[in-house]
């Protein structure tokens, strides 16, 4: 986002705790990276939720993240680009923009996590930092496999490079003028 010229942004998240230390992460690298440029900021809009709404909802992030952004589309702030804690919550920003009548990306940029198999369809298109989540999961399952069925030790240790790459598809462009509220 910086790169394309996004100076101010919002970082749209669900529950921020220690118990979810990934998406504290996140923010973090994200602060730190708008940290080294003057006159940036990032505004964190986040929502706690309690372990019996959690179970009793499978569409709660991108709910929050429809909620996040509305209440952040509302202050009327100076706010041009969304990244989104995961995917899940970039689907909920992109819903609340296109329904206070904004487009994706002409008016805001929206990025999220993870790479869903979802966010790649062509009307989604959305711009996500992949994390190698399937290679890390794959891993972990063959490990925990090795394990149970009493295998080679040699397999029970592993080194996992953090890495990630951004996919750039269609939520994201580069920065124009911050728009106005629509009727």
């Amino acid at each position: 986002m910086l790169d394309l010229g996004h100076r101010h942004i919002a970082f749209i998240s669900a529950m921020m705790n220690t118990t979810n230390v990934i998406r504290l992460r996140r923010l973090q690298g994200v602060k730190d990276t708008y940290a080294e440029r003057p006159g940036c900021t990032v505004q964190v809009f986040t929502r706690d939720y309690t372990p019996k709404e959690e179970l009793n909802s499978i569409d709660l992030e991108q709910r929050i993240g429809y909620e996040l952004t509305m209440d952040c589309l509302k202050r009327k702030s100076r706010i041009s680009g969304f990244v989104a804690v995961n995917d899940f919550i970039a689907y909920g920003v992109l819903d609340a923009i296109a329904d206070r009548g904004f487009r994706v990306p002409e008016d805001y940029s929206v990025c999220g996590f993870n790479n869903l198999s979802s966010s790649r369809i062509s009307h989604v298109g959305l711009t996500t930092v992949e994390q190698q989540t399937e290679e890390r999961a794959r891993s972990a399952f063959d490990i925990l496999y090795e394990r149970i069925i009493g295998g080679d030790a040699a397999s029970d240790i592993i080194r996992m490079e953090y890495t990630h790459r951004l996919l750039e598809r269609r939520s994201t462009a580069p920065f124009r003028q911050i728009p106005q509220e629509k009727s």
